[in-house]
C-alpha cells in the first residue's frame, strides 16, 4: 500500500504548480477525511519575509509576524515531540534556487523522472520584506531551528536574513534585466505590430478596393450566369428538338436503307436483266445485220431479176406487137406494162 500525502502550508503562498507536479509524479495527495495510519503531512514553511507576501489586508505587521512565528514554533514543538508524522520542506530553497529545490524533490520522493514547478514571485516585494523583518531575531531563530529538522532545505549558511535579502537582490536584478529585455521585446513587437498595422491597413484598403471590383464581377458574372442559364435552357430545347428530329431522320434513314436494300436487290435483278436484254439485243443486231445484208442483196437480186423481167417482158410484148396490126392494141399492151411494172414496185 502507497504512503497518502496531506498537503500543508505555513502562509497564503500559492503552492499549486507544486502539487500538480507531485501528483502528475504519482504521489498520492488526499484530503484529511482520508487520513489512515499510511497517511503522512506533507508541510511547506518559509522564512517569515515570504510568509508576509500573502499578508492579510486587515492585519498589522506585527499581528502577521506573531502569526508566522506561532504556527513555525508549533510545527517545530510538534516535530521536536515526534507526535507527527510529517515530511518538512522548506519554501524558502524554492525561491532562492528553483532547480536545486526540484532536483531535491526528485531524490526525496524517488521519482522516475525530473521535478519540475514554478513560482510566482514578486521579488520586490519580497525584498521589502525582508529588510522590514531585519530586528526580528526570534523570527530568525525559529525559522533556523526548524531548518535543523525539515527534510528539505536549502544550503544552512545562506538561510540567514542578510544572504536572503542579497539573494532577493539578485533576484530581482536578474528579474529587472529579464523584464528589461521582454520590454525591448515586446517594444520591437509593439513596433513590428505596428507596421504590421499599416500593413494590414494597406491591404485591407487593396482588399477593399478588390473587393469592390470583385463585387462588381460578381454582379457582372451573375448577370452572364442568368443569360447563360437562358441560353441554357433554349440549348436544351433545341436539343431536345434535334433529338427528336435525330430520332426521326434515323427512322427515316431505316426507312431509305431498307428502300435501298430493295432498289439494290431490284437493280440487281434488272442489271442481271439488262445484262440478258443486251446480250439478246446484240444478237439481234447481230442477226439484224445479216438479215439487212440478206435483204439487201435480195432487193439487188429482184431490181436484176425485175429489170430481165421487164426486159423479157419488153422484148415479148414488142414481139406480140410485131404481129398485130392494129394501133390501139399495141397501146393496150404499153398500158398493160406500165401497170405490171408498177405493181412489181409496190411489192419491192
Amino acid at each position: 500500500m502507497s504512503t497518502n500525502y496531506i498537503i500543508d502550508v505555513i502562509g497564503s503562498l500559492n503552492i499549486e504548480s507544486i502539487t500538480q507536479q507531485l501528483t502528475k509524479h504519482g504521489i498520492n495527495v488526499v484530503s484529511e477525511a482520508s487520513q489512515n495510519n499510511k497517511t503522512k503531512r506533507l508541510v511547506f514553511f518559509c522564512p517569515l519575509e515570504v510568509f508576509l507576501l500573502g499578508k492579510e489586508p486587515n492585519a498589522t505587521l506585527a499581528e502577521q509576524i506573531d502569526s508566522w512565528t506561532e504556527q513555525t514554533q508549533a510545527l517545530f514543538n510538534q516535530v521536536m515531540a515526534g507526535s507527527d508524522s510529517a515530511v518538512l520542506i522548506d519554501l524558502g530553497y524554492a525561491i532562492s534556487d528553483l532547480d536545486g529545490f526540484n532536483q531535491s524533490v526528485t531524490d526525496l520522493f524517488s521519482l522516475d523522472t525530473p521535478f519540475k514547478s514554478t513560482l510566482d514571485i514578486n521579488w520586490f516585494a519580497l525584498l521589502q520584506h525582508s529588510l522590514s523583518v531585519q530586528e526580528y531575531f526570534q523570527a530568525q531563530s525559529v525559522y533556523e531551528n526548524l531548518l535543523a529538522s525539515a527534510d528539505i532545505i536549502q544550503n544552512i549558511d545562506r538561510c540567514s536574513i542578510i544572504n536572503r535579502a542579497l539573494s532577493y537582490i539578485s533576484q530581482l536584478r536578474a528579474s529587472t534585466e529579464k523584464g528589461n529585455q521582454q520590454q525591448a521585446l515586446l517594444e520591437e513587437e509593439v513596433q513590428n505590430l505596428a507596421s504590421s498595422i499599416l500593413n494590414l491597413e494597406t491591404q485591407t484598403s487593396d482588399l477593399t478596393t478588390e473587393n469592390k471590383e470583385l463585387t462588381e464581377s460578381k454582379s457582372s458574372l451573375e448577370n452572364e450566369k442568368q443569360e447563360l442559364a437562358s441560353e441554357s435552357e433554349l440549348s436544351l430545347l433545341q436539343i431536345h428538338q434535334l433529338q427528336e428530329e435525330l430520332e426521326a431522320l434515323q427512322q427515316t434513314s431505316q426507312v431509305k436503307e431498307s428502300s435501298i436494300l430493295t432498289l439494290e436487290a431490284r437493280t440487281s435483278e434488272l442489271t442481271a436483266t439488262n445484262t440478258k436484254l443486251t446480250e439478246d439485243k446484240n444478237l439481234l443486231e447481230s442477226e439484224k445485220q445479216t438479215l439487212v445484208v440478206e435483204n439487201e442483196l435480195s432487193l439487188l437480186q429482184i431490181h436484176q431479176l425485175q429489170e430481165e423481167l421487164e426486159h423479157y417482158y419488153y422484148k415479148s410484148q414488142t414481139r406480140q406487137m410485131a404481129r398485130k396490126v392494129s394501133f390501139p392494141q399495141a397501146e393496150q399492151i404499153t398500158t398493160g406494162y406500165s401497170e405490171f411494172s408498177l405493181q412489181l414496185r409496190k411489192l419491192l
